[in-house]
């Protein structure tokens, strides 16, 4: 069946409920052993699960629902009764017991006896009735405090019923201790999901749908990096993750903005009826905290609404055993002014009940930020529907983005976080901050990554104030990374996006700071970096000291940093340069790494005139890669392909010519006769037979790499194109033998 982002849990089939449920499996186990147990002994443990809506609560419950009903003591030792999400029609206790004498599972014949007896009657003879109560705060709330005493009474004096329950918020009647419900429930708040929880239930949805091509893009680094993203906006609710499975890819972008429209829109009404039980001070807390869209102390809220802060510190408790805000924990946190406690919005989609009534026609801002979050400006300026309401959302985000340096910083280093090389690559973000992927990192961005650098350097310090205070999208993020690498690495990838932009000088000195790091490998990093400006802003000088002292460094540990260097120095055209780093990293880069090195030094050997050395990297390359990995492994492979290729370079076609036909072999052997390397090689091996006068040879093979080119690729793919044109210069060259 087919799942979206508005699935309704209580409608699935129990296999995909199960297919689709992530991360909370001890949750289950628990609630299910509670049934066990109370089928088989006099145990009746309650159980009560609080989040808000989209927290995933009905899909737990549906779970335990289902399993329930595969245990064999379903009907004999014990019954169930799930009543409906939405029980506008109870009014007391005697409606309750209605309702669960009505679903009751197996069912009993029609009776006219109270149901309050009814229920007492069939539990003795059945079993205890497992009563699944979703909402179970606004079911309290209709019975009464008389209804609940004596629904208590019943519970303790006849044990007919164990109740497994959930509750978006905990209201008086759970908090209160003079109320019946008092400590009855084992509560569990259930915790957000994590950008890993997220990335796993979306593949499984993507699974469940047959959707292949979006359950591999979850995989890339750039699906990751939007989910890290938006981490903070969607508050790790369940179905908002799934809501945003719809946007995974470009071409979905309208479906997207309208999912999310409408699908906030159902939100809203919920959030202004919770807000409608709240009092006067704590709407004022609460909407202070939606409109700061970030963590606040108790002194900051006073200020900026205007309530005595001894007032505010009992609104501030009553809201958070409510649910409606939570204190900021984490490693910032923990590590600031223990006296002052920031609290921040426990549902971040709670600021919808605000937005809609302050836009005034105009896009609702989280749906904005949403779009900005997921998408480049590239993406959100294909604009063609003009006058549409979508219209409006993707050209307020576009506009909006080139405004939001913040946001578009973080998508940068959420990209960054998610690498684990010792070298990072070249940038592969720039294109958050412009719709061109080559261009430099824009001014806008500028001071809002030097001012993270500083605030970084701050928290190494030992003061995480500064951090703590940047914006939310950046602080959770930049806090995620210092949990798993050093603060001066987080340096590293800041100055990595810095150095790009127009204000580079601004970087030196935050460099130098790392060049003297006690750790190695962030101070060769360091001083790779500061050399590659140096390169670019003067081409001599200072680079060059800087170059041999990173070429001087070279271990096993340092190898990646330098073939990062000798890359970049190829892209700055200078080759030589590259040779000097890259033959230095040659004795210690690891087999992983063989083949790059390999294709770096053959670009600098070749562009520094030192033609007749390729042979011997490649040589050397293929030796260390097949001893590593063996002959058939891809890199062996395309070391084999490039070897041939420098014979061939160096006219020596009496060894290109038959490594090209064992390669060739190879690889229609190992990878298949489709494979883009096996296309290439067959087609080097067309160019090796033309060169040495075998038209005879050639031109065959150029026809048939061609009709695979074109019916694996397409017409128009660059391969296909390079291939048309080896074939017609070979028919040239035929016609001009002949």
């Amino acid at each position: 069946m087919t799942t979206g982002a508005h699935f309704t849990p209580s409608l699935l089939d129990a296999d995909t409920l199960e297919r689709l449920f992530v991360n909370r499996h001890h949750l289950l186990d628990d609630a299910v052993g509670r049934v066990e147990r109370a089928a088989t002994t006099s145990e009746r443990a309650a159980k009560l699960f609080v989040g808000p809506r989209g927290a995933g609560k009905t899909h737990l419950v549906s779970l335990v629902y289902h399993r329930a009903k595969a245990m064999p003591g379903f009907g004999t030792d014990f019954q169930l009764a799930w009543l409906p999400e939405d029980m506008w029609t109870i009014g007391s206790l005697h409606d309750l017991a209605t309702e669960i004498v009505e679903a009751l599972e197996p069912a009993i014949e029609p009776t006219d006896a109270d149901p309050l007896d009814t229920i007492v009657e069939v539990a003795g003879r059945r079993g205890p009735i497992v009563v699944i109560i979703e909402n179970l705060d606004t079911v309290l709330e209709a019975i009464g405090s008389e209804g609940q005493r004596r629904l208590r009474a019943l519970l303790e004096n006849h044990r007919p019923l164990l109740l497994i329950s959930t509750a978006t918020r905990l209201g008086e009647d759970l908090l209160d201790q003079a109320e019946p419900f008092y400590g009855f429930f084992d509560t569990t708040t259930l915790e957000p999901f994590d950008v890993d929880d997220a990335a796993r239930m979306l593949k499984r949805i993507a699974e469940v749908n047959g959707d292949a091509a979006l359950s591999a893009r979850l995989d890339e680094r750039r699906a990751r990096s939007r989910l890290a993203t938006v981490a903070h906006l969607a508050g790790g609710q369940p179905r908002v993750w799934a809501l945003l499975a719809s946007g995974l890819t470009i071409d979905r972008l309208d479906d997207l903005v309208s999912a999310l429209v409408e699908r906030f829109d159902d939100l809203t009404p919920y959030y202004q009826q919770q807000l409608d039980r709240l009092s006067l001070n704590e709407r004022r807390a609460v909407r202070a905290l939606a409109a700061a869209d970030g963590a606040l102390t108790v002194a900051e809220v006073a200020d900026r609404t205007g309530i005595d802060p001894r007032s505010l510190a009992k609104t501030v408790t009553d809201l958070r055993r409510r649910g409606w805000i939570v204190r900021r924990t984490g490693l910032l946190a923990d590590m600031g002014d223990r006296r002052r406690s920031y609290y921040q919005l426990a549902e971040p989609l709670a600021r919808l009940a605000f937005q809609l009534k302050e836009a005034r026609g105009r896009p609702v801002a989280l749906v904005v930020d949403f779009l900005k979050a997921w998408f480049d400006q590239e993406s959100l300026g294909a604009i063609d529907d003009t006058g549409t309401s979508t219209y409006f959302y993707r050209h307020e985000a576009r506009q909006s983005m080139l405004t939001d340096a913040p946001l578009a910083v973080a998508g940068a280093l959420a990209d960054r976080t998610l690498l684990r090389t010792v070298a990072w690559a070249t940038d592969p973000t720039a294109g958050m901050f412009h719709p061109d992927p080559k261009a430099a990192i824009n001014t806008l961005a500028q001071p809002v990554l030097l001012d993270v650098d500083a605030a970084i350097a701050s928290f190494q310090a030992g003061d995480p104030e500064p951090l703590l205070r940047q914006p939310p999208a950046i602080s959770h993020l930049v806090e995620r990374q210092l949990t798993e690498v050093s603060p001066e690495r987080a340096r590293l990838g800041l100055a990595h996006l810095g150095l790009r932009g127009d204000r580079g000088e601004e970087w030196v000195p935050r460099l130098d700071q790392l060049c003297a790091s006690p750790t190695e490998d962030v101070r060769i990093e360091a001083t790779a970096l500061l050399a590659v400006h140096q390169v670019r802003c003067t081409g001599h000088g200072p680079a060059d000291v800087l170059l041999d002292r990173v070429a001087g460094s070279a271990s096993t540990e340092t190898a990646a940093v330098l073939l990062w260097l000798g890359e970049r120095l190829l892209e700055e055209r200078e080759p030589a340069r590259a040779g000097v780093v890259l033959e230095a990293a040659r004795a210690d880069t690891p087999a992983n790494l063989h083949l790059q090195l390999a294709i770096a030094l053959d670009a600098s050997y070749e562009r520094s005139g030192r033609v007749k050395e390729v042979e011997g990297v490649w040589e050397t390359a293929r030796t260390t890669l097949e001893a590593a990995f063996g002959p058939d492994h891809l890199d062996a492979l395309a070391s084999r392909n490039n070897l041939a290729y420098a014979y061939e370079s160096a006219g020596d076609l009496g060894r290109a010519v038959p490594m090209y036909e064992a390669t060739l072999a190879d690889c229609e052997r190992v990878l298949g006769p489709d494979h883009r390397d096996t296309l290439t090689t067959r087609n080097n091996l067309a160019y090796a037979y033309e060169s040495a006068g075998d038209l005879g040879r050639a031109v065959p093979m150029y026809e048939a790499t061609l009709a695979d080119c074109e019916r694996v690729l397409g017409p128009d793919h660059p391969y296909t194109l390079m291939s048309r044109a080896n074939l017609a210069s070979a028919y040239e060259a035929a016609r001009e033998s002949s």
